[in-house]
């Protein structure tokens, strides 16, 4: 079974869990501002009623109109009265605002969505809190819109975030980040369904084409009567499909089908967005398939996955199938491929597009996805192409290397890796990747005088740290190598076992352009090419784990036999 949840120790948070929000006392008055406004001017009303978990009028409730959405920065005013005898209240604010309603009884309280009619009904609970984490990301905060104290925290290293003492209701969770120049501004919006002590959604990921949203991949959270007690709301957005039931397939879409079992690696704990290479037999399916339809479905619970095709030929077919989430303890996953038009909307999107949703800067299955340029930056007219781990692979001649426009990795944390088959030394020095900008080696990681090592330099100077000895590195056979970048130091790995010492590495100061294409294979010098097959490379924003890596190489391995 998958489940989209990291098991979060809560340890003794729920005993410090304080019983209200400093600033939220009960009003004596029919209706206050807030915040200091003194003119309401054109106003607009919100009417409606208070009432328990057993959907009994809760009589005096205080009711506050926060000015506050997922597009700001914080609750901006606010408007303040309480419920009459009958739970009933009405509250008037300035028109054209965005409101969110908040109501407060005792230790019980509850947010609601705001309507422009009198259908405003606030259900208060006991406290509860929320937690989920964002693929690809690291960075940035998370907010609760519509709380006043408390309603913000920071993403961890591996992109969760956890909530104490909120609210049930109608919540929705504001996204900021602006670690990547450009300002990210995303948010998720749900309703809680129970009395739960804690709300974890599945991973969010961004809507395809629309990074104003946050989606989850099981369907059964969009769906009225929602999963595990939470309903996710639609997102409202020319990109998104909305989901009213949970799709199901019809024997004509099941007949052309095949499932596929993988092994899922032990002891490493839990793996979120993790990708599964798996191996399809086209002969399953008519000689007329629709490659472009193709989905993928876990059978054990319908939830669909995002894949991509690696190729699909007449004899052989190889698709590589992202899930969201798989805990420890987990032993295998049931996939089952088949073609449906519907299916293959909703999740099969271009890399380019689809990149956020798993925090990769650029990944090459060198099935004609790799630009090759001559050691002059010309396109490459003839490359040796050779046979890979996983299909195709591709061999270098000597001066050319692969060009990975916009990614620099010498600015924060990554993950780098690939598969080799590597010749061994040739007396020259081998370069695996480098970033250059003019005269500049920002970074360049290579093999040279039986060392692998990183190497940064200028016309003026350079300098060399040693990562491990060559004998590390099989020659003659397929090894899995990944470089880790984490709070300045770099690790190396061979077959998923760190090899050496972690080296510490900070890039020179560059006074041209700061963003450098990252070169695969080689410098741009002729004598500098790698010497052996290349295939699956992949570089992403996240300092993957020891385990994390050992899993990547079992998977792909056990893929290949």
């Amino acid at each position: 079974m998958i489940s989209f949840r990291k098991l979060i120790s809560l340890g003794g948070a729920l005993s410090v869990m304080t019983a209200g929000f400093a600033g939220l006392t009960a009003c004596s008055e029919k209706q206050q501002l807030g915040g200091g406004v003194t003119d309401i001017g054109n106003s607009v009303a919100y009417e409606g009623v208070v009432v328990d978990v057993s959907g009994a009028a809760v009589p005096s409730a205080r009711v506050v109109a926060y000015y506050d959405s997922w597009d700001q920065d914080g609750i901006k005013d606010s408007v303040v009265t309480e419920a009459n005898a009958k739970g009933e209240y009405e509250l008037k604010v300035k028109e054209n605002e965005k409101v969110v309603l908040f109501a407060s009884a005792g230790e019980d309280c509850g947010l609601s969505a705001a309507k422009l009619d009198k259908s405003n009904k606030i259900s208060i609970g006991k406290r509860t809190m929320y937690s989920s984490h964002i693929a690809g990301r690291n960075t940035g905060s998370m907010r609760v819109v519509g709380v006043a104290d408390s309603a913000s925290t920071k993403l961890d290293g591996d992109g969760y975030f956890i909530f104490y003492n909120m609210p049930p209701g109608d919540i929705t969770l504001a996204y900021t980040d602006d670690a990547d120049s450009v300002e990210v501004n995303a948010r998720v919006e749900f309703t809680t369904l129970g009395p739960k002590q804690i709300y974890v959604l599945p991973e969010l990921g961004f809507v395809y084409g629309d990074d104003s949203w946050l989606a989850v991949q099981d369907f059964r959270y969009y769906v009225e009567e929602g999963y595990d007690d939470i309903q996710i709301h639609n997102p409202k957005s020319e990109h998104w499909t909305p989901i009213t039931e949970i799709p199901t397939l019809s024997q004509d879409d099941s007949a052309s089908s095949q499932v596929v079992t993988v092994s899922v690696p032990q002891n490493v704990g839990y793996l979120g967005g993790f990708l599964f290479p798996v191996k399809v037999d086209p002969k399953k399916f008519p000689s007329d398939v629709n490659t472009k339809h193709i989905a993928v479905i876990d059978v054990d619970n319908g939830v669909q996955f995002p894949l991509e095709i690696d190729y699909w030929t007449d004899s052989e077919a190889l698709l590589w199938v992202r899930v969201a989430g798989v805990d420890s303890g987990v032993t295998e996953l049931n996939f089952k491929i088949f073609e449906n038009k519907e299916f293959a909307k909703l999740m099969n999107v271009p890399f380019s597009e689809g990149q956020r949703q798993d925090g990769a800067l650029s990944r090459l299955h060198f099935n004609g996805d790799a630009k090759v340029l001559n050691k002059d930056k010309s396109v490459a007219k003839s490359v040796a192409d050779s046979a890979g781990l996983l299909g195709k692979g591709i061999s270098l001649n000597p001066g050319q290397y692969m060009s990975i426009d916009s990614v620099d990795v010498t600015f924060g944390q990554f993950s780098m890796s690939f598969w080799t088959k590597w010749n061994g030394p040739n007396g020259k020095r081998q370069v695996l990747a480098s970033e250059r900008g003019d005269s500049t080696y920002k970074i360049q990681w290579r093999y040279d005088e039986g060392k692998f090592s990183l190497m940064k330099g200028a016309p003026s100077f350079m300098e060399v740290f040693d990562l491990a000895d060559s004998t590390v590195l099989p020659v003659g056979e397929w090894a899995h190598v990944a470089l880790v970048s984490w709070m300045g130091n770099y690790t190396m790995y061979v077959n998923g076992k760190p090899v050496g010492e972690p080296v510490s590495f900070s890039s020179p100061i560059y006074l041209g352009s700061m963003m450098s294409p990252v070169r695969i294979g080689g410098s741009g010098n002729e004598v500098d090419t790698w010497d052996g097959a290349l295939d699956e490379f992949r570089i992403e924003m996240a300092p993957r784990t020891a385990d994390w890596i050992r899993a990547v190489y079992e998977v792909q391995k056990a893929a290949a036999e």
